[in-house]
């Protein structure tokens, strides 16, 4: 009976330890994007800005007769609309992106059943379902510019992740090969 107690106590003692430390790391998590939004608010632009896209386009040199003699300038941006962009384009940035979603399940991170690849199509499907559903909901909740703004404040507490995993990885696992030993130098 006594047993019993100590090792109840002992798990509730260490619940308590993990719950501790979830929540403080989930306080942490929101700190920082909190001062990654505040330190990046006077940098974004006004939301009337962003409405009113004008396209960096090359000036054209006319003759008098209407003849294009020549264009200056390096971007040639043309507007599209959605019927023009090709299917290959939008599968190929809807296959970038459930792969994140499959790699992430791959390492554990997610349940298994999302890294399943179906026999038939030999793709991760519920990894493309589980992107699809999480987009449309993203999408009919926010507009445009919310979502653009999400983004940029959102991607950064993430390059910082990636980068402590490397300072985490070199330290823990100093004998995996590097692809590179030194500081960067540039190409001549």
């Amino acid at each position: 009976m006594h047993n019993r107690r100590l090792v109840k106590t002992r798990l509730n003692r260490r619940l308590r330890i993990a719950a501790t430390a979830i929540v403080s790391l989930a306080g942490l998590i929101a700190l920082a994007f909190l001062a990654t939004f505040y330190y990046l608010k006077p940098t974004l632009p006004d939301v009337a800005q962003l409405r009113d896209v004008r396209l960096q386009l090359p000036l054209r040199v006319y003759s008098r007769d209407g003849r294009l003699l020549g264009q200056i300038g390096e971007q040639r941006r043309v507007p599209v609309t959605w019927e023009e962009i090709p299917l290959v384009v939008v599968q190929a940035v809807l296959a970038a992106e459930d792969d994140r979603f499959f790699a992430a399940a791959e390492d554990g991170l997610f349940p298994k059943a999302i890294a399943r690849v179906d026999p038939q199509t030999h793709a991760p499907t519920a990894a493309v379902v589980l992107m699809t559903v999480m987009g449309v909901i993203f999408i009919l909740i926010r507009t445009f510019t919310e979502l653009a703004d999400q983004f940029i404040i959102g991607i950064w507490p993430f390059y910082a992740l990636a980068v402590a995993g490397v300072f985490v990885l070199r330290r823990s696992r100093p004998d995996l090969e590097r692809a590179s030993t030194g500081i960067p130098q540039p190409v001549h």
